[in-house]
């Protein structure tokens, strides 16, 4: 120990510093190992070296503290190093003093590490500020540790447990945290909530009742089945007991819970249950015991199936099983069953003993052969070989030379198909004897041989057809070859070939109709050769039975020629009965045109006269007024009286003569032999006179009336007063068609620079006219407005005039939508010119 103060000494004479220590090892004079602490110092007063002053400490109670003190601190690191979940420790200002970066928090950079980062920087980075709420913030406040559980988008859920680390004096100086990875449990408890869920939905999906119970039978599941089968609903049967069991079966209930309780499970066994309404029905039950995590029975789980549809099928089946031995015993065929592999008899049916002359017993003792004439091909190898087709589900049909037990050789039909008997597959054949029906067959087949040679030789186009399908059974080759289509396109396509639609529907709605004895007729019945020429044919159709089956014998004639003939005789008789009807007219029009010519003469005269007599009155009567005032005459004074009766008297003149004209015109009408019309007339002029005298008529019926002239004056050849009537006709047919006033009527005038016409058309908003009534609206005395004094003369007379003047007329009409008439005028020609075309037409 001196030596060491010695060199110390030296060494701090020597060197430029003033003060020097060191620790060692010192041993007292007890033996105690001691550590000491030296510090020495020069002792310099006023710039002179005094001497050196020294301190020894002991500072082994020190060395030891600090011994402990770094022991701690690794067996820390150690833990914090052992624990795999989040250890760190945080200040007041929440700055991470300690931390072992664990649990899923590796990713922390390594200089946040090496300083003492805020703790939302290490866990949050960028939020720049605490959680809220902070659990540590929360641990500070408090006191009390805090268990919270959190979510973060880096590491996903956590547990944190937070709690306080304390001073000597009992001050929270930092917050300890311990952070759980908890994402796999989360995970877990969510994947289990989802199980949970499709549990739920699978048993409330499930069409069968599922019900659960605890050992005591309280019901704490009832799915929506056992809802609609039992008549509980849910909210009131969960909590009570087990309701399924009437009253008097308590005994029952009790022992199936005691079972149930000892972890027996049922699968399958039927039983009683009652349901709300007091009734029972019988179920299926399969239940199993519920047990909890250390495997106790804690309650049971039951589907009940409802197996009354079931069971009413299982009572019919062996009701139909009894019917069926029935049927098989009571079958006007013989039957066998069979095995479709060997070929073995193993049952037969009573008609097979009375066919074949075999008892039950017998039959089943032989094989197939014996049943058999054995001249082939109807021998036991070929039988088997239908049999075993018929056992790999091919059903076999065909006609079999059989052999009685007394050696008599019949013919019979067997039926061969797979079945499945008591879940065994077996061969069921179905022998049925058709000796009679072979011997009917050849007389048919005889009988249709002479049927063959009568229908192919008939002249007339002829088919058999089944009456309710209109399939075609077969055709004669007139038909084919009138039509011009193949038999074996015929009988593919049917009378579709050469019959429309509307035409099939009448055959078919007559066959239905047509009765064993009768016979249908259709005529005329248009059909359609292969090039769509129309051929018109006298339909004619009666039953024939072939083999009991009923079908249709149809002929067709072609009447196409006698048809036309008709309608052309038809149309000559309608042109007769036209001409007299228009040689009628003329007569009466003749008659009416004298009868009214001479009081129209009276009117004529008279009028005139008084249009004479006027003009010497109206002087006197002049001078009268002047002198003595102005007389009153038929209640106007003579101003006005001046004014209006010329014009009265002009008017009467005029229309008398119009009259005359008219009647004129009726007289001309009923001559047989008329002069030529060789009047210059203009068509414009025509339509200004007739329109001036139907101004008030016009007035009267409508409030839309337009008339538009030619541009040009077109001229034809003709009579002007009738052209001019012609146009009167016309207009008064448009006005009193209208349903109202303001519908119009248009009238127009132009040239066909074609056919070098004039064409005036009347058209009007009327009422209209259907077909029928546009058929005959040119006959005399045909009128639709008879009531309100229409004569049927009309359009007769315009339908003259318009012939005499070599012209036509044509009528658009629809009902509703009023009509159009245009009337065609040829235009002036010179004379002849005009005779040339009327030569023409």
């Amino acid at each position: 120990m001196a030596d060491l103060l010695d060199e110390m000494d030296g060494r701090l004479l020597c060197s430029a510093s003033l003060h020097q220590s060191f620790q060692t090892s010192y041993t007292d004079r007890f033996g105690r190992d001691l550590s000491v602490l030296v510090n020495k110092s020069i002792l310099n007063l006023h710039g002179f070296l005094q001497g050196i002053v020294g301190v020894i400490t002991d500072v082994t109670e020190l060395e030891r503290t600090r011994e402990e003190l770094d022991t701690s601190q690794k067996l820390l690191r150690n833990v914090f190093e052992a624990i795999p979940d989040l250890l760190s420790v945080q200040d007041r200002k929440l700055r991470v003093v300690q931390s072992n970066w664990h649990g899923r928090y590796g990713h922390v950079p390594e200089e946040l590490r090496a300083g003492q980062p805020h703790c939302y920087d290490v866990y949050h980075p960028g939020r720049g500020k605490p959680c809220r709420p902070c659990h540590a913030l929360e641990v500070f406040r408090t006191g009390k540790p805090v268990l919270t559980e959190k979510y973060t988008p880096r590491i996903g859920h956590v547990e944190i447990n937070a709690f306080p680390i304390r001073d000597e004096s009992g001050a929270i100086v930092m917050v300890a945290e311990h952070v759980r990875d908890i994402s796999d449990r989360k995970r877990a408890e969510m994947e289990l909530c989802e199980a949970n869920q499709r549990l739920q939905a699978i048993i409330e999906a499930s069409p069968l009742p599922i019900v659960a119970m605890d050992n005591g039978g309280i019901i704490n599941l009832w799915n929506h089945a056992a809802e609609k089968v039992f008549g509980w609903e849910a909210r009131d049967i969960i909590g009570q007991v087990y309701p399924l069991f009437s009253d008097h079966r308590d005994r029952e209930f009790r022992g199936l819970f005691r079972r149930l309780n000892r972890g027996e499970s049922f699968y399958g066994d039927t039983v009683i249950r009652a349901r709300k309404d007091g009734s029972t029905l019988p179920v299926s039950r399969y239940s199993a015991p519920l047990r909890d995590a250390a495997g106790s029975i804690i309650g049971t789980m039951a589907v009940l199936e409802d197996i009354t549809e079931r069971k009413r099928a299982e009572d019919e089946l062996k009701a139909s099983e009894a019917n069926y031995r029935a049927i098989f015993n009571a079958a006007n065929d013989a039957i066998f069953v069979l095995d479709p592999e060997s070929g073995a008899i193993i049952d037969v049916n009573s008609k097979l003993s009375e066919m074949y002359g075999f008892s039950r017993e017998e039959a089943r003792l032989l094989d197939i052969g014996a049943f058999s004439s054995g001249v082939r091909p109807y021998t036991q190898e070929f039988a088997l070989a239908y049999i075993r087709k018929a056992g790999l589900g091919k059903s076999q049909l065909f006609e079999w030379m059989a052999k009685a037990k007394d050696g008599k050789v019949f013919w019979v039909e067997v039926n061969i198909k797979k079945t499945m008997l008591g879940g065994v597959p077996r061969a069921l054949a179905v022998v049925r004897d058709i000796t009679e029906r072979k011997r009917a067959e050849e007389e048919l087949r005889e009988s249709e041989e002479r049927f063959r040679g009568i229908f192919e030789q008939q002249e007339d186009a002829a088919m058999i057809i089944c009456p309710e399908t209109l399939v075609i059974i077969d055709v004669n080759p007139v038909l084919a070859r009138h039509y011009g289509f193949s038999p074996n396109r015929l009988f593919r396509y049917g009378p579709g070939l050469f019959l429309q639609q509307p035409e099939l529907d009448r055959i078919s709605r007559a066959l239905r109709g047509i009765t064993e004895t009768g016979r249908i007729q259709i005529e005329p019945l248009v059909t359609f050769s292969k090039r769509d020429a129309r051929i018109l044919t006298s339909f004619k159709a009666k039953l024939i039975k072939a083999g009991g089956v009923s079908y249709a014998y149809c002929t067709f004639r072609d009447i196409t020629e006698r048809l036309r003939i008709r309608e052309e005789t038809k149309k000559m008789q309608t042109k007769l009965l036209q001409t007299n009807k228009m040689a009628a007219l003329g007569t009466l029009s003749s008659g009416i045109a004298h009868e009214i010519n001479n009081p129209v003469n009276f009117i004529l005269s008279n009028a005139q006269m008084l249009n004479d007599a006027w003009k010497d009155i109206e002087p006197i009567l002049d001078e009268h007024s002047r002198e003595q005032g102005e007389p009153s005459l038929g209640g106007f004074s003579f101003g006005e009286a001046r004014e209006i009766l010329p014009k009265l008297l002009s008017g009467i003149i005029e229309g008398s003569h119009r009259i005359r004209d008219i009647l004129t015109g009726l007289r001309e009408f009923a001559r047989e032999d008329k002069s030529p019309l060789e009047q210059k007339v203009s068509v414009n002029m025509v339509l200004e006179k007739a329109f001036t005298i139907l101004q008030n008529q016009l007035r009267n019926y409508t409030s839309n009336f337009h008339c538009s002239p030619a541009p040009e004056d077109l001229q034809v050849r003709g009579s002007f007063q009738q052209l001019e009537q012609l146009v009167i006709n016309l207009t008064m047919n448009a006005l009193q068609s209208l349903p109202t006033n303001d519908c119009g009527v248009y009238v127009s005038v132009s040239r066909d620079r074609q056919t070098r016409h004039a064409v005036i058309r009347v058209r009007d908003q009327g009422v209209g006219m259907s077909p029928e009534v546009q058929k005959r609206i040119f006959d005399p005395f045909f009128t639709t407005r008879l009531d309100s004094g229409g004569t049927g003369l009309g359009l007769s007379i315009c339908y003259s005039i318009i012939k005499e003047h070599q012209g036509t007329i044509e009528v658009e009409s629809e009902p509703g939508k009023g009509t159009s008439v245009f009337v065609r005028i040829p235009l002036y020609r010179p004379l002849e010119d005009a005779h040339e075309q009327r030569s023409e037409q």
